[in-house]
């Protein structure tokens, strides 16, 4: 949890977490279509949403681990949008390498992540 005087997450954690937000909202949106349609499957598809889901919570939480997994999945969408030789492929590119350097690239983010003083040492 991020310390001190940050109560909220800087300008690129705000970006990051609506970049993970809406990954998260393609699948869900696809998972209601499919279960509006008749179709039970669509229940499996919103699992898909789960994990960037958490993700942009855990970011805005200053979680370490949700800053790793919003990563990987950059590094991901960034590798897959690599093998598509089209618009959709670039778009993929630029969303992985986008949400790699909001959360990676920028001091304030790596001091959000950064776990601030114990309780110990505090009282030192």
């Amino acid at each position: 949890m991020p310390s001190g005087e940050m109560h909220r997450p800087p300008a690129p954690i705000i970006a990051a977490v609506a970049l993970n937000g809406l990954l998260a909202a393609f699948p869900l949106v696809g998972a209601i279509l499919f279960v509006t349609g008749g179709e039970p499957a669509g229940a499996v598809v919103a699992l898909f949403a789960l994990l960037p889901g958490l993700a942009a919570y855990g970011l805005w939480q200053g979680n370490r681990g949700a800053r790793v997994v919003a990563i990987g999945e950059g590094v991901v969408i960034g590798l897959l949008g690599l093998r598509a030789a089209d618009v959709a492929g670039l778009g993929a590119l630029l969303f992985g390498a986008v949400v790699i350097v909001l959360l990676a690239g920028t001091d304030s983010s790596r001091a959000w992540f950064t776990p601030g003083p114990s309780s110990d040492e505090e009282l030192i």
